[in-house]
C-alpha cells in the first residue's frame, strides 16, 4: 500500500507546483521577450520592426515598437493596451501627430503574424493597412 502512496503524493506535489507557477508566471508569459519582424503594407511599402514587450508587477503588459525601413528607423513608441488572448494578441501605438495604429495577431508554430491598421488622428474608425511577421529571439 505505501508504493503506491508515494507515487501519488509525488504526482499530487508536481501538479499543485504547476498549477501555482501557472498562477505566478501569468498565460501571457510566451509573448514577453524580444521580437524581431517584417511588415509589408498594401500600398508596396516594407521594412522591419523589433517589438519589446515586458509584463509588470500589477500583471499588466507594456512595451515598445520600432520600426525600420531600408535600414533606416523610421520611428520609436511605446505600447498602450497590450493584450493576449490565449494565442492572439493586439495592441496600439501613436505616431505623433499623425496616426494612431492598431495591431492584431496569432501565436503560429512559435512566430506571430498578423495584420495592422491605421487611424489617422480626428478620425473613429481603422483603416487595413497591411501584415506582419514575427520571431522571438
Amino acid at each position: 500500500m505505501t508504493s503506491n502512496r508515494v507515487p501519488c503524493q509525488i504526482m499530487s506535489c508536481i501538479v499543485f507546483f504547476a498549477l501555482c507557477c501557472g498562477a505566478v508566471l501569468g498565460a501571457d508569459d510566451w509573448f514577453c521577450g524580444q521580437w524581431k519582424g517584417t511588415w509589408s503594407q498594401a500600398d508596396g511599402g516594407s521594412g522591419t520592426f523589433r517589438l519589446t514587450i515586458r509584463g509588470a508587477e500589477d500583471g499588466t503588459l507594456g512595451g515598445s515598437l520600432t520600426a525600420e525601413q531600408n535600414g533606416a528607423e523610421i520611428f520609436s513608441a511605446p505600447l498602450k493596451e497590450v493584450s493576449v488572448t490565449g494565442s492572439n494578441v493586439s495592441f496600439k501605438y501613436e505616431i505623433p501627430d499623425a496616426m494612431e495604429v492598431l495591431i492584431e495577431g496569432e501565436q503560429r508554430d512559435g512566430s506571430l503574424e498578423g495584420v495592422f491598421s491605421f487611424r489617422p488622428v480626428n478620425e473613429t474608425s481603422f483603416i487595413p493597412q497591411g501584415s506582419w511577421k514575427a520571431s522571438k529571439q
